[in-house]
């Protein structure tokens, strides 16, 4: 399996950029859906890395990870497959000496030539993330959700979340959107 035993390897890598390029891409809108077989293998490692990519840290991404076994599929996967992918992606023995995994996944794809920091600013912004270098400042006033839409993992909306796991979109009255995985 590519994704957990040659992370470092050019397939994944070439993976990710495919991935992160379709994302970036002026003709492709949220929601994204990224599925395998199951939706916990490759799904799961595509989906941490492009959190690491946003910014998010060990603990998030793992706990995240872990959510997948609550789909009802009977296969269940542990976040220590992900660990050691990412240790090897880090090139570190134990995940936990790593000051910053957001940082370190992202200087791998951009030492090894596979983004670019504009690529990864973009994911971040695409993706609803804070981008890089840009400070979080209190907001007066709580803006309202205005519209909500739902969508299942196969990325077609639904009218009420009925599925185990599905994507929430809400538009707030400030205009902004908030996309979120939301575990019934």
């Amino acid at each position: 399996n590519e994704v957990y035993y040659n992370p470092t390897g050019t397939r994944f890598s070439q993976w990710i950029k495919e991935v992160v390029d379709f994302i970036n891409s002026d003709k492709t809108e949220a929601p994204y859906l990224i599925h395998c077989r199951l939706g916990t293998d490759r799904t799961g490692v595509f989906c941490a890395t492009l959190a690491a990519l946003c910014g998010s840290e060990w603990e998030a991404i793992a706990a995240d990870y872990q959510l997948t076994n609550r789909m009802g599929v009977k296969e269940f996967r542990d976040y220590h497959l992900l660990q050691y992918a990412f240790q090897l992606l880090l090139g570190v023995e134990d995940i936990k000496d790593v000051p910053s995994v957001s940082e370190g996944i992202r200087k791998f794809f951009i030492d090894n030539g596979t983004l670019t920091n504009n690529d990864i600013d973009a994911l971040r912004l695409k993706l609803n993330a804070i981008p890089a270098g840009v400070e979080t400042t209190a907001v007066t006033g709580n803006p309202e959700t205005v519209k909500v839409k739902y969508f299942d993992l196969s990325g077609r909306h639904i009218n009420t979340p009925t599925q185990r796991i599905c994507i929430r979109r809400a538009t707030m009255s400030d205009g902004s959107v908030v996309t979120e995985k939301t575990v019934n």
